[in-house]
């Protein structure tokens, strides 16, 4: 999700604007659709930031958490003894997949990949970040 202030950022092409708020592109309005939040958009009655919900999931520390993050678009980056990876979501893929470990695996795995890494977390095996959006 963008926010106004992130209207020059907006790079995909076309890019889709309700008001003065650019909401992305193709992607970007399909998974508003598919979550429920395009119309609230349309109304003028989504909190377009996301930035709470977000933040308490990734606070939550579950496997179902991590999942739904990873298909929301947020990257993972594991770092493995100074060796970093990065985990990611591309549920528009045909088929839809998330990446772990360099191989696309099912988006449906997405929840055991999430628990496999919090496993790894928990034993200290791994540190994990949450990439920021520049």
């Amino acid at each position: 999700m963008f926010s106004s202030s992130d209207a020059t950022r907006c790079a995909s092409v076309p890019k889709v604007f309700i008001g003065a708020t650019c909401y992305g592109g193709f992607e970007d309005i399909q998974a508003m659709v598919m979550d429920g939040t395009f119309q609230n958009a349309v109304d003028g009655t989504l909190d377009d930031s996301g930035d709470e919900e977000i933040a308490q999931l990734k606070e939550t520390m579950t496997s179902e958490a991590y999942a739904e993050l990873l298909k929301q678009g947020e990257i993972l980056t594991i770092d493995e003894g100074g060796s970093e990876m990065d985990v990611w979501a591309e549920p528009f893929a045909k088929p839809p997949v998330v990446y772990y470990e360099g191989s696309p695996e099912p988006l449906e795995e997405a929840e055991a990949i999430a628990s496999r890494i919090l496993v790894r977390l928990k034993s200290g095996d791994i540190e994990i970040v949450w990439k920021e959006e520049n």
